[in-house]
């Protein structure tokens, strides 16, 4: 059995906080040292929490201003579908064909609405994943946080909250599939090639691109073990 620990406690605080209504959205959130004393955690752990809200898109940081707490409505359709993946099991077949049917529309539309400013966002991400010489935390976040930013920049809360919401169950495919032999390389060449076709404003090649690239994770040997 995973064991359950403080940051994840916290953070589910936090999170049940935000979908109830007790911190209403748009407003900010507390700080973390009155966070950290309401809810009887300590700073450090209350950071992390705030920073996986943070990239499962309930919190959104403002330079200069503060954590602030994003459109209930996204957060609520996040929970929902966490918690189904959560009760439900192991779901990875209905997970990669709702992937297959949201991921590649978001890539495709990306490449229409991409700003200069996401570009640099996802180069960010790219480098920190071709720069890794093994697949640690740093290669898993980047990932991950490339396929979000995609669901983000598509423009549609909807999907970006169903991305969002599958968020945990897709770090765990990550690092999964990250047990491959093939050299690291061959893991992050999808990614360049779907960064490039959004460069481009090619919407065809990206959302091409991000079909090759779900079903080379589908077909990963380690996926297809830990589905039997």
């Amino acid at each position: 059995m995973k064991k359950i620990k403080s940051v994840d406690i916290a953070e589910e605080h936090i999170k049940n906080l935000i979908v109830k209504g007790i911190y209403k959205e748009n407003d900010f959130l507390p700080s973390e040292g009155q966070l950290a004393q309401d809810l009887q955690f300590s700073r450090s752990t209350i950071r992390e929490a705030v920073r996986s809200l943070e990239m499962r898109g309930f919190l959104d940081r403002i330079h200069g201003k503060g954590i602030k707490i994003v459109d209930n409505s996204v957060s609520v359709i996040s929970q929902s579908i966490e918690d189904m993946l959560t009760q439900q099991g192991n779901l990875l077949d209905d997970l990669f064909e709702m992937r297959m049917l949201l991921e590649p529309y978001s890539a495709e539309r990306a490449a229409t609405l991409r700003s200069d400013n996401d570009l640099k966002i996802l180069s960010n991400y790219l480098n920190i994943m071709e720069s890794s010489t093994s697949m640690d935390d740093s290669y898993y976040t980047a990932d991950l946080n490339f396929h979000i930013q995609l669901a983000k920049i598509s423009g549609n809360n909807i999907l970006s909250g169903f991305v969002q919401a599958y968020s945990n169950v897709l770090q765990d495919l990550i690092i999964l599939h990250s047990q491959d032999s093939s050299p690291i390389e061959q893991r992050f060449h999808y990614h360049r090639k779907v960064f490039e076709a959004l460069k481009a404003q090619n919407p065809k090649n990206a959302k091409d691109s991000m079909v090759e690239h779900l079903i080379a994770a589908q077909n990963n040997k380690f996926y297809k073990a830990s589905n039997n």
